[in-house]
């Protein structure tokens, strides 16, 4: 995710309509579209394709420009699933440990 968000910065330089950035939120990370300067609102993050100030962002763009911002979505979307699947995945496999540890203990305290 970083090597993305640090990609994206080297590909376009300041001032930056949008920018990819990682995020931390509840214990996850992702990669989210931030923009500044939002009438004075401070930063704000965005869906790029679902929403209409991502939709503004792409308008705003030069046409050569707009396919390397989906390009960078694709994969954001990309990263952010796979950064999902493996967050759920760890949470099922802790709940899993701590379950057999207690069966164990049961076991350990109800011999045969």
């Amino acid at each position: 995710m970083r090597k993305l968000a640090q990609e994206f910065q080297a590909t376009f330089r300041s001032p930056r309509v949008a920018h990819l950035v990682v995020h931390h939120h509840g214990g996850y990370f992702n990669l989210r579209w931030r923009a500044t300067g939002n009438d004075g609102c401070g930063q704000t993050f965005f869906e790029l394709t679902t929403t209409d100030q991502g939709q503004r962002v792409l308008a705003r763009l030069p046409p050569v420009v707009r396919p390397l911002f989906l390009r960078f979505e694709r994969q954001r979307l990309e990263l952010n699933l796979a950064s999902s699947i493996c967050q759920h995945e760890l949470r099922r496999l802790r709940d899993y440990l701590v379950k057999l540890e207690a069966l164990r203990t049961c076991q350990n305290e109800n011999p045969p």
